[in-house]
């Protein structure tokens, strides 16, 4: 079979990755997973990251989903999808210790679990291109609690963390931090 047009190059990528992913995901027998699906549709930073580091995007992925769940167990149906409100910093905060938390128990030493569950959450925060840091309000705060939630290291049980969380998710703000300083600390552009 012959292409009459040539394919576009972000296809080309997609594929690329689509095809790495699946391959080392393969390996961990995880040929079916959703990390493939989703890697499709976030911005190419994301998508290295999952190339680089496929079996830490699998459980980054997982404790996102799980992050997702207890969001909405604790601030009612739908508050996954919510902004810039408790129910997100909640999310937020919990997707990143569950994160570190599965890097470690899958062998991570403490500073790598950090450092890599840092490098894939603060990508989310990219614009579509991958390469600019989006520098609004929502973005410095969606980073905050991700630097929260990685904070959370000595918790026992997901009962305790999810308790502590709820609690510091509901309790009143005072950021005394600016935009600029929360975007400078993340390395921002």
């Amino acid at each position: 079979m012959e292409f009459t047009q040539p394919i576009p190059a972000l296809c080309m990528k997609k594929m690329l990755i689509f095809c790495c992913c699946f391959a080392q995901l393969a390996v961990f027998g995880k040929t079916n997973s959703p990390l493939i699906t989703h890697l499709l549709g976030l911005n190419p930073r994301v998508q290295a990251l999952a190339f680089m580091y496929p079996a830490q995007a699998q459980l980054i992925f997982d404790a996102g989903n799980e992050a997702n769940t207890y969001t909405d167990q604790f601030f009612g149906a739908g508050a996954q999808s919510q902004n810039d409100n408790s129910s997100n910093a909640f999310r937020h905060s919990l997707w990143n210790a569950l994160a570190v938390k599965k890097l470690k128990d899958a062998g991570a030493n403490d500073a790598t679990a950090n450092d890599i569950v840092q490098q894939f959450t603060s990508a989310y925060e990219y614009n579509d291109a991958g390469t600019a840091l989006v520098k609004t309000t929502a973005s410095a705060m969606d980073l905050h609690n991700n630097l929260v939630g990685r904070s959370f290291k000595n918790f026992t049980t997901v009962n305790q963390l999810l308790d502590s969380l709820f609690l510091k998710a509901i309790e009143p703000k005072v950021i005394t931090s600016t935009l600029s300083q929360i975007l400078a600390s993340h390395n921002a552009d």
